[in-house]
Formats: structure tokens, sequence, C-alpha cells
């Protein structure tokens, strides 16, 4: 699927963006007004508002820039999944580097929750939304199907749902990871993803020999 690109963010509108991220993943999308970022970005009141007239417009610039580096995370991941096909563990590995470093680097991934929440009351700000969760849900229907081809019910509606259910599981994941205190969130993270990849496709049976 194709994603519109957010208008290049350089110069002043780039470090405006940059603390709105700060402002919102500290603050959530209700401290997120023009006054806070220019305080944030050390910039005299009504700067943001020069460049991002509205609160929506604001609101949308930053979802933007959030879709475009999550969408180029998912896309790296899929092409780390490609051919070869990966083994079990290697899935697993190359999904909890990705998940680790949105826990590590946890900005982007706080403003996308708040992004999230608000996008219930927000169809545009949905639709906007879709554009990095849609390829990650491809990407991870792909996967189950090539670990075990018998995981997924047959048909790509069924099999499309199968894999929408294992993204939404994933969003549970990181946000009870991110709950959990900082030591303790690798472990979390480990544990979850090898018991829940265990849940959609089973490990083979392995044979006694008598």
């Amino acid at each position: 699927m194709s994603v519109t690109p957010p208008r290049p963010a350089g110069g002043r509108r780039a470090e405006l963006l940059g603390a709105a991220r700060t402002v919102a993943a500290r603050e959530g999308l209700r401290g997120l007004t023009h006054r806070a970022v220019d305080r944030e970005a050390g910039l005299p009141l009504g700067t943001c508002s020069a460049y991002l007239r509205t609160s929506h417009a604001l609101r949308t610039a930053l979802a933007e820039e959030v879709v475009a580096e999550l969408t180029a995370d998912v896309e790296d991941l899929a092409r780390a999944l490609g051919e070869p096909v990966p083994t079990r563990a290697e899935a697993v590995a190359m999904v909890h580097e990705l998940f680790g470093r949105w826990l590590r680097e946890r900005t982007v991934y706080l403003v996308s929750l708040e992004l999230g929440l608000a996008a219930a009351r927000d169809p545009a700000l949905a639709d906007l939304l879709a554009q990095w969760r849609i390829p990650l849900v491809e990407t991870v229907e792909q996967v189950v199907r090539r670990l075990d081809p018998g995981a997924a019910p047959p048909g790509p509606d069924a099999a499309m749902s199968v894999a929408e259910m294992l993204v939404a599981a994933l969003d549970g994941v990181l946000a009870a990871a991110l709950a959990r205190p900082e030591a303790e969130r690798d472990r979390a993270l480990t544990s979850w993803l090898g018991l829940l990849l265990d849940a959609v496709v089973p490990r083979p049976p392995t044979h006694r020999l008598d």
C-alpha cells in the first residue's frame, strides 16, 4: 500500500514538530497547544501558530510525521522478514528488536498511542494512522503463513482477520511492557512475544523415540 508522504519538515517547521512530539509524549494531546510547543522549542509565542494555524493542523502534521516514521520501521521489518524464510527464532528476534527500540526510544510510540485514542473520535485521523497499521497487518499475515501455512484459515479475508487480531494483541504487549518498570520491560517483551507467537503459530510437535 502506498503511503502519502508528509510535507518535508525542514528548518523551523521541523523544530516545531520535534517540540510537539516531546509535548505530546509528556503531556498527551490535551497538552499539545501552540503555546506549549513554542515554550518547548524556546521560541517566541505565536511562532507555532504562524506555521500551523489551528490545533487540527498541528495535530495532523504531528500524525503525518509519526506515521511516516512508523511506516519506515514496518517496511524495514518486512524486508528483514523476506527471503529467505526466517526461522521462528529469527522472526521473534526481528520483531523483538523493533519493539524493543520503540520501548527504549518511546517518544514516537507514546505519541502514536495518544493519536490512536484520538482517532476513535476522529475518522480523518483514523484514516491517517491506518497508513502504517495496514502494512504492519499485511507483514504479520505473510509471516504467519510462511512460518506455518496451516496456521491461518484459508482465504485472504480470514487470514487477514488473524493478522489483525495478532497486531491488536501486539499493541497490548507493547502497552503492557511500557507500563512495567524500565528494568523489566525487555524481559517481559521477550516472554510475551514468544507466548503470543506460540498461541497463533503452534510449535511443531516433537516426537519421542521409544
